[in-house]
């Protein structure tokens, strides 16, 4: 039955599609039609039409990568949601040939303005006061949307939590949030820096370069390249360039989420 339901939804997705170009653009002798991510796509030589249906946010890069494999000069994406598609609208006006998003509203397909990203948020200050314990104990220091973390080789092996009570901060230990619940059942009474300072060593022992496979080793490694590139091992083309970090443009949930790993600088021009 799931595979039914696709196959419906997909055709539902592919008369959809055809029914919006239309009545935007006139009729539409696709030379190239098919499923995309749960939606639908279509071409007709220079141009290309992609509905998205599922997770429409990361549907930009796809949609480009669908038009350019068939030649086609223009994008335009559809997406069912109005704020989704103002986002998108925005990421896609950075390209030199940026698509034209629309935002469809019953039959009818209306441009999708671009909306500004919400301002960055800031850790509290005394979560900042922790960066120095992170630090002196040989960990890094990561403020991303606005959370202070302690990482080795790009793995979280700290945080730093507000307390809503004292309107203080605490350092939780631990690789993910359900590893510092467990920690701080087991280990609540050592002090931090020699918390920290073990778990460290945990990770360093199975982190590294021809290590076995281990957990400690398999999460987060967009984030460990990124690490190892960074202290030396940038690429020829990059040869000279000054980087640094920058939190991702989605926060992270859990340590096992994928996400890329991004560095923003200036190279030797």
């Amino acid at each position: 039955m799931p595979e039914v339901d696709a196959e419906r939804r997909a055709a539902l997705n592919a008369a959809k599609l055809r029914a919006l170009v239309a009545r935007q653009f006139g009729d539409v002798d696709p030379e190239e039609s098919g499923a995309f991510a749960r939606g639908a796509a279509m071409s007709d030589g220079r141009r290309a039409w992609v509905l998205a249906d599922e997770r429409p946010e990361r549907s930009l890069g796809p949609a480009m990568a669908w038009a350019s494999q068939r030649g086609a000069a223009q994008l335009h994406l559809l997406l069912d949601d109005a704020d989704v598609a103002g986002h998108v609208a925005r990421r896609a006006g950075l390209f030199l040939s940026p698509a034209s998003v629309w935002s469809v509203n019953g039959r009818e397909l209306i441009v999708a303005r671009p909306v500004a990203p919400a301002p960055p948020a800031r850790p509290s200050g005394a979560a900042l006061a922790l960066a120095a314990l992170i630090a002196g104990a040989g960990a890094d220091v990561s403020v991303e949307h606005g959370v202070v973390t302690g990482e080795v080789l790009g793995l979280e092996i700290a945080r730093a939590v507000d307390d809503p009570d004292t309107g203080g901060a605490r350092l939780e230990v631990g690789v993910g949030r359900h590893d510092r619940e467990a920690f701080a059942m087991v280990h609540g009474h050592v002090p931090a820096p020699e918390a920290l300072a073990s778990v460290i060593a945990s990770v360093r022992k199975h982190r590294h370069a021809g290590a076995d496979p281990h957990p400690l080793n398999q999460l987060v490694m967009e984030r460990w390249l990124l690490v190892n590139l960074l202290a030396g091992g940038l690429p020829a083309p990059l040869e000279g360039a000054r980087l640094q970090r920058t939190p991702p443009t989605v926060q992270r949930e859990s340590v096992k989420d994928v996400l890329p790993a991004i560095a923003t600088g200036t190279d030797r021009d």
